[in-house]
């Protein structure tokens, strides 16, 4: 059991430098009168060259890094070589063949991630017909499960939204879907790329389950509703698991829950996918260490206002 935060730096260590570097225009305490809103100045054109497509080494130089774990660097030189950030030094040299890039008067940060988003899922709140965040209608807005609802089917690259994101140093998201007890299964996203077959680096993430109010109002409107349907759940996926023999020839037990639900909640139950559970009091923090160590799944608790009440028992 992890932290989100923890879980998703384990995810973005293998992330290419093209997703993981951000360069944010610096913006000095001259650049607008007092009481007047301050913008980014703009760098001039010219002083960030196209890189030649033969290249393979760029070295950002002159730019202030901030690594996030460590004091800040100034006039650093940033070598990043076939899209693998490998050296950053105050001052250091440029290799010969790199194609350098003025970072003067910059801020260079390790890129940002957006965690429990629906960046590239929806465009326009109030128009329906760019919501791909879940279930529409009657018949979806009363199916608390939606285990096998995948982010990654629905995720849009042209989404207008991602180069506003982009602007704000945020270079990979997790897509998660909306709605349900389980949502669906979240994807990992590669800000820096508009082509489908290549912006989603991992299509099926965790699987997201909300025991908070909007879980509950699925489930009927009380936690004991709720819990009570996602025991029956897990319960029902580890028999899956275990008799699939049975399922298809038709000699499984009722189940409220989809052969493709089944099975992606049976990838959880196996450590394939990890269970991130959205909840904020300390009790439903309890309940939901209990399920993991009942049906040994891997949890990754989100939200948890009231962690800080239960505290020794989720470092346990």
């Amino acid at each position: 059991m992890t932290s989100l935060a923890t879980s998703v730096r384990r995810v973005a260590s293998g992330v290419t430098a093209a997703c993981a570097l951000a360069v944010l225009l610096n913006v000095p305490p001259t650049a607008a009168q007092d009481g007047a809103p301050r913008t980014a100045r703009r760098a001039p054109q010219a002083r960030t060259p196209t890189t030649p497509a033969a290249s393979t080494t760029l070295a950002l130089v002159g730019g202030t890094v901030h690594p996030g774990d460590g004091p800040v660097i100034e006039n650093a030189t940033v070598i990043v070589r076939d899209e693998r950030i490998v050296s950053v030094t105050p001052g250091g040299p440029v290799p010969e063949g790199a194609t350098p890039i003025d970072a003067r008067g910059m801020i260079i940060t390790p890129g940002l991630i957006s965690t429990m988003t629906s960046l590239g899922l929806h465009e326009i709140e109030l128009e329906g017909s760019t919501q791909d965040t879940g279930l529409e209608g009657d018949a979806g807005a009363s199916d608390p499960i939606r285990a096998s609802f995948s982010a990654a089917d629905g995720y849009n690259p042209l989404s207008t939204l991602i180069p506003v994101a982009r602007l704000g140093g945020v270079t990979t998201a997790m897509s998660v879907p909306e709605g349900g007890l389980v949502q669906g299964t979240s994807a990992w996203v590669d800000l820096a790329g508009r082509d489908p077959s290549r912006v989603i680096a991992r299509a099926a993430l965790a699987l997201h389950v909300h025991l908070d109010d909007e879980g509950f109002d699925a489930a009927g409107g009380a936690r004991s509703a709720a819990l009570t349907a996602l025991r029956e759940l897990l319960d029902d996926a580890r028999l899956f698991s275990r008799q699939r023999s049975s399922f298809d020839r038709g000699e499984f037990r009722d189940s409220h829950a989809s052969r493709l639900d089944l099975e992606r909640v049976s990838q959880a139950l196996s450590g394939e996918l990890p269970v991130v559970v959205r909840t904020a009091r300390s009790t439903d923090i309890l309940r939901a260490i209990d399920l993991a160590e009942e049906f040994g799944f891997r949890l990754i608790l989100a939200g948890c206002e009231e962690g800080w009440m239960v505290a020794s028992r989720i470092a346990a």
